[in-house]
């Protein structure tokens, strides 16, 4: 009989089965990190949790272009009355600066809700036009192009609030509401 040098066969077995699962915990550690980076990266790059309010730039903050209402004697003190009452955000919207006539003009986030005050009487402001009241303060709309156009009417002073497309639909319950209240309390109703 020849003998040579023996082989051993692989081992199968209890001593095989504690290298299998020490290599598959192994890869486990390694693989378990990785993988999870790349979903936190991935879900970070896609937003997150942000619901698209802001631009992928971030929210501006600059200085928002308005064009001023007249400047009037009449108009002064009224719409500093009520730009002292109006809140500091608007449905989540940090008041941000304003181009022109900050004494009667004031705007929200990105983009822009824009309130101007003491502009003049609306073309939409008749006998007849359909009004919405909201906490005792008449409004008449329009639409300019896409942005709502929203103007206070029966009181001393025309007050205008500009809303993105965004807020079509929802001006009212958002925008409108939270200002009515200063509004009333700044601006007394006009004489008829």
């Amino acid at each position: 009989m020849v003998t040579g040098p023996s082989v051993a066969p692989p081992q199968s077995g209890p001593v095989a089965e504690p290298n299998r699962r020490a290599a598959a915990l192994s890869a486990t550690v390694l693989a378990l990190p990785i993988a999870l980076l790349a979903g936190v990266g991935a879900f970070a790059y896609l937003g997150g949790f942000s619901h698209a309010r802001t631009s992928p730039r971030g929210p501006a903050t600059g200085p928002v272009p308005v064009t001023a209402p007249p400047s009037l004697a009449s108009t002064a003190a009224p719409c500093a009355g009520l730009l002292n009452r109006l809140p500091r955000t608007l449905d989540g919207s940090v008041a941000r600066p304003v181009t022109d006539a900050p004494d009667r003009v004031v705007a929200w986030g990105d983009p822009a809700i824009v309130l101007r005050c003491g502009v003049v009487k609306p073309k939409e402001a008749t006998a007849i036009a359909q009004e919405f009241v909201i906490n005792g303060v008449a409004w008449v709309y329009s639409d300019d192009h896409g942005t709502g156009v929203w103007t206070v009417t029966k009181r001393t002073v025309y007050v205008e609030v500009r809303t993105p497309a965004k807020y079509h639909g929802s001006a009212s319950q958002v925008i409108l509401n939270p200002l009515a209240d200063p509004i009333a309390a700044a601006l007394p109703l006009a004489a008829r």
